[in-house]
């Protein structure tokens, strides 16, 4: 029926021609759609046929693949399976397995204060061992004594610091900007907000912008134009957390974090930091350690950053 419409008019458009056929459609006879609608269920019959042939075949020659050979289709399911590929464990360092010992770690630590082992030196005053990969920590000596560390705990402690001294939280224009006075934010802290570096109306103060605030001052009341959607139940809460603590001294981006900011900083600093801590590299881990203010701190998940191995015998 196509290439009668269009022999009678090879210009007919696409539309045109689907007015076409469907005026003809409805204008055919019971009998004549009845034929149609046969070799329509004869086609589908066949397709259907040869579809099942060929997942059947394709079952029979192929051999079934594992999750592996999908690694590389999805970024989640890339980072959960990458580890157990070829590829991956092709790039991985090799490491000699060795059975861990006090009398083998106090000869490897006899040999370093001589002077003859391998050890990196840490910018600060202790000395990376070696991994101990049952526990996924790394040996440190810190004489008189051995210090078990967890690098995947002092990654996240350092990554945290920095996503809490930068991080900048995108903000989001409102479609009806919130109106705030004395009264919704108590007096002391709009006094406060009325303090803040401005550019004309606009409040400038990073401690604001950066934890997701957009305000303008106008008179005697204040506006938020934009602000941070990202985080659940955000909102005038946590920018009077900001101006409270602005209030009570807070000077640095780190001090002026609301508590949703920082728990939300908390679970992106564990994301990034996700890995085989023992398989960091001696130079990555002196450099976790020199970073760290305190070994004897705990994290901010409450546990130790470093547990005491072994005191050495003088």
């Amino acid at each position: 029926m196509r290439r009668k419409y269009l022999s009678l008019d090879p210009d007919m458009d696409i539309g045109e021609l689907s007015s076409s056929l469907a005026d003809g459609w409805k204008a055919a006879l019971p009998s004549v759609r009845r034929q149609f609608e046969e070799m329509a269920e004869q086609d589908d019959h066949r397709y259907r046929e040869d579809v099942r042939k060929a997942k059947l075949s394709s079952l029979i020659q192929t051999p079934q693949k594992t999750i592996t050979d999908f690694w590389g289709v999805h970024t989640q399911l890339r980072r959960m399976v990458a580890p157990l590929t070829p590829e991956a464990r092709a790039r991985r360092p090799r490491r000699n397995t060795a059975h861990l010992s006090l009398r083998g770690l106090k000869e490897k630590v006899e040999a370093l204060e001589a002077g003859a082992g391998a050890a990196v030196p840490s910018p600060s005053a202790l000395q990376v061992v070696g991994p101990l990969e049952s526990h996924q920590a790394w040996v440190v000596l810190q004489p008189p004594q051995l210090l078990l560390v967890n690098p995947l705990r002092l990654s996240e402690t350092s990554t945290l610091a920095r996503l809490l001294a930068t991080y900048h939280f995108p903000r989001r224009p409102l479609a009806d900007a919130l109106v705030l006075t004395g009264a919704t934010l108590g007096a002391a802290r709009f006094s406060t907000l009325s303090q803040l570096p401005r550019d004309g109306s606009r409040v400038t103060d990073e401690r604001l912008l950066a934890n997701g605030f957009c305000v303008e001052m106008a008179g005697e009341a204040a506006r938020v134009t934009a602000m941070l959607d990202s985080i659940s139940c955000y909102g005038v809460g946590d920018l009077v957390e900001v101006l409270t603590k602005i209030a009570a001294g807070a000077t640095t981006l780190t001090q002026s974090r609301p508590a949703r900011a920082v728990s939300w900083l908390q679970a992106e600093a564990v994301r990034i930091s996700q890995g085989d801590g023992a398989r960091m590299s001696a130079e990555e881990v002196a450099t976790l350690i020199a970073d760290a203010d305190d070994l004897g701190a705990a994290c901010f998940h409450g546990r130790p950053l470093a547990a005491p191995l072994y005191r050495l015998e003088t």
